[in-house]
């Protein structure tokens, strides 16, 4: 769902890239192709990315989604019906991918 009285994870990025004027696609995987990649190991997390996880039982697809507010926390819609909730970027190994879309 994408809102405005609750999100799931790509509702959530959709309708915060929106505020600012760039349409997304209702899909964690479709946006995990726009923008440029940053290489987490190398390079900070910046507000704004956002950070792509795996989810249930296929460790190596994306099928999750947050958009950074720091180097270290992260802003998510776990799934539709719960509340959006701030907190710690899952440790590295579970971060599959990070795209910037906003320079």
């Amino acid at each position: 769902t994408k809102g405005p009285n609750t999100f799931d994870c790509s509702g959530l990025s959709l309708a915060a890239y929106a505020q600012v004027g760039i349409a997304l696609p209702h899909y964690s995987g479709s946006q995990a192709q726009l923008g440029q990649p940053v290489d987490w190991w190398t390079q900070d997390i910046k507000p704004g990315d956002l950070v792509f996880t795996a989810r249930g039982s296929a460790p190596g697809v994306i099928g999750h989604l947050g958009i950074a507010i720091s180097s270290t926390q992260w802003v998510q819609a776990p799934g539709s019906g719960d509340v959006v909730r701030v907190g710690p970027l899952p440790a590295d190994y579970k971060i599959l991918a990070v795209r910037r879309l906003i320079p």
